[in-house]
């Protein structure tokens, strides 16, 4: 799969199993936390223990984010906060959000053929730009 991004404010994680992209004021417990969980087998649930465990292990203090990990033959996308997802299958098309709820929102998605993460930021500029596995600012 080819991932690209623009640059920005927020933190985006990649690797081959996983794609997390984390708030601007995401602790840095946070982004190790999270990079950790990533080193690992990476499910859902480890992505979120490693958020939880750099907010202070307050679920409540979990800013924005946005997760998309191989789960299967498909994926398993989560985001909290104003950030938009559109994923693309061969099922069709579909965009949802984690505004107006507690705590995210979670879909699995079988043979998935695109997607794309909308931040909640204008500022967002340049070319997009490839990553395979890293750490980047979006």
């Amino acid at each position: 799969m080819n991932i690209t991004y623009q640059s920005g404010q927020w933190y985006a994680l990649v690797n081959e199993q996983a794609i997390v992209v984390l708030a601007p004021d995401a602790t840095i417990d946070a982004i190790e936390g999270v990079w950790a969980s990533l080193q690992q087998e990476v499910t859902l649930g480890s992505v979120v223990d490693g958020l939880t465990r750099g907010h202070g292990g307050r679920f409540s203090q979990i800013p924005p984010f946005a997760a998309l990990v191989r789960d299967g033959a498909g994926v398993r996308l989560a985001v909290r906060g104003q950030i938009v997802a559109h994923v693309s299958s061969l099922a069709g098309t579909e965009s949802f959000t984690g505004a107006e709820v507690t705590t995210w929102s979670e879909r699995f998605v079988a043979d998935l053929t695109g997607f794309e993460i909308v931040l909640d930021e204008e500022d967002a500029d340049g070319p997009g730009l490839p990553i395979g596995s890293g750490a980047v600012r979006v």
